[in-house]
């Protein structure tokens, strides 16, 4: 299975960059016995959702993330994304439904900002039943993947080379806002763990390396702006088919090598790399670890992996209780 180099998304108004690509399979950790200290919220730091007020209209797409200090809706959006962009001409669908389907399909308003803006990711029941913050709701992405050879229904033509669905949330909430694309530093966090299920086929969570400028997320009708080709640093993993805890490591990301190794062209000297290396600017190396990955981190994505599932058969991941840690 090949990978593909860029992808655009968008939705509810902002902004998320995304990629797809084949990887070597990294095992999870099942853990249920972790405690951490917990903070006047009751959740630990570095908490980012339980999803608990998914029926809120208006707050039930936004989580809790605030560093050290969670608390409720101050953190950034949920959203969905697929190939469904003018750039890649794809055809997946996923649910809750990607502005990029909304857009190319003419769905809603055309004089909304975005175009036929759709309305905010929704939460599904029920969640994790034994949560101690509450077993109501849930993350839950699905819908069908497409590539050349086969479309969806109704479609004419055979998709996207490349074709993902997926969905991430983001640690502010204007992670991905053309005006200002803010980012956290997670250095102080290992890894994520959360509580899923799905339909037993490989999944990858990600790491978006975006830029930091004006539009640094692109748009509908541009590419995205990836310091890697999109080739993000990830790790793949099965979700099982009833909840259990996982957590993966930072540590255990790689980039499969397809795109590009993270890089200081085109004056990217940001990225804050320590050591020199020859043929480059002193003081800054020609790739960066995931080390500096962590200091600029817009969201975490769960993206559908590989090509062997497509359409009609469908995707499905649930994610609920996510936190760094």
């Amino acid at each position: 299975m090949k990978n593909f180099w860029k992808v655009v998304l968008v939705i509810a108004g902002v902004f998320a960059m995304v990629n797809f690509g084949c990887s070597k399979k990294n095992n999870i950790s099942i853990d249920n016995s972790g405690t951490a200290t917990t903070t006047t919220t009751g959740h630990p730091s570095g908490w980012i959702d339980d999803c608990e007020d998914g029926a809120n209209v208006g707050t039930g797409n936004v989580n809790d993330y605030n560093g050290a200090n969670p608390a409720p809706n101050v953190g950034g959006y949920w959203i969905t994304y697929d190939d469904n962009s003018i750039a890649n001409n794809g055809t997946s669908y996923v649910w809750p439904m990607a502005q990029t389907w909304a857009a190319r399909k003419h769905i809603g308003n055309a004089g909304d900002t975005p175009p036929y803006k759709i309305p905010p990711f929704s939460m599904s029941a029920p969640g994790f039943p034994a949560s101690p913050y509450g077993g109501s709701f849930a993350a839950r992405v699905t819908g069908y993947v497409t590539t050349n050879a086969i479309a969806g229904l109704g479609e004419m033509g055979g998709g996207f080379q490349y074709g993902f669905i997926g969905m991430g949330t983001q640690l502010t909430c204007t992670a991905g806002e053309a005006w200002g694309c803010h980012e956290v530093d997670i250095s102080a966090y290992t890894g994520v763990k959360f509580y899923t299920k799905g339909d037993g086929k490989t999944w990858d969570i990600k790491l978006p390396f975006v830029s930091n400028v004006a539009n640094c997320d692109g748009s509908i009708t541009t590419t995205v702006s990836s310091f890697t080709c999109s080739d993000e640093y990830k790790l793949t993993f099965t979700p099982p088919t009833g909840w259990t805890q996982v957590t993966v490591l930072f540590s255990n990301f790689t980039q499969v090598g397809w795109g590009t190794t993270i890089s200081i062209a085109s004056g990217r000297y940001w990225q804050g790399c320590s050591a020199s290396s020859a043929g480059t600017t002193p003081g800054w190396t020609s790739t960066c670890p995931m080390s500096t990955v962590k200091q600029h981190v817009h969201q975490i994505q769960f993206q559908t992996d590989d090509q062997s599932v497509v359409y009609p058969a469908s995707r499905e991941l649930w994610v609920d209780d996510i936190q760094l840690f």
